[in-house]
């Protein structure tokens, strides 16, 4: 999950943007404190082909200074393995070792773990900021992502809620 000093930068893939986006949970990164850094690719994915609908929109808005470009030979490396905007986080997180990654992709949490780097995911997000009082419960977020579209274990789920015994 994510560490108690959330004040570090948090390379974000774009899955956990866009479902963030469709439950209006995106402020959630900036109320924790998180710096988002976004690589040209996810950027693509979720406001370019958003064409200014949320949570696009939101993205461009608020995150406008979090675009960042990605080393392309190490991107490219990472693209074997997993999509783009997958490889250009990884690539990223290589030239900013302090970095979290944001990232619920498994092959790219895998990657990500095999090579050192910090990651969290749309789950991470929503335990600390209930943690920190930013929601009140856990459970109508997570019905409300699921009802979105993510896909969850039913078990990470039950272990989530088992934390504030929800």
């Amino acid at each position: 999950m994510i560490s108690a000093k959330f004040g570090v930068s948090l390379i974000c893939d774009a899955g956990p943007l866009i479902v963030l986006g469709k439950i209006d949970r995106l402020d959630l990164l900036i109320k924790l404190g998180a710096k988002p850094i976004i690589p040209a690719a996810v950027w693509r994915e979720v406001v370019d082909k958003a064409e200014g609908r949320p949570p696009g929109a939101w993205v461009a808005a608020n995150l406008a200074g979090a675009f960042l470009e990605a080393d392309s030979r190490l991107a490219k490396a990472y693209a074997a393995q997993v999509d783009l905007g997958e490889a250009e986080v990884l690539a990223l997180a290589a030239c900013h070792p302090d970095a979290w990654l944001l990232m619920d992709d498994a092959r790219g949490r895998a990657i990500a773990k095999a090579s050192g780097f910090q990651c969290t995911g749309t789950l991470g997000i929503l335990v600390e900021s209930r943690r920190r009082g930013l929601i009140e419960r856990l459970g109508p977020e997570l019905d409300a992502l699921r009802n979105a579209g993510w896909h969850i274990s039913d078990a990470l789920i039950k272990e989530a809620l088992s934390i504030f015994s929800e």
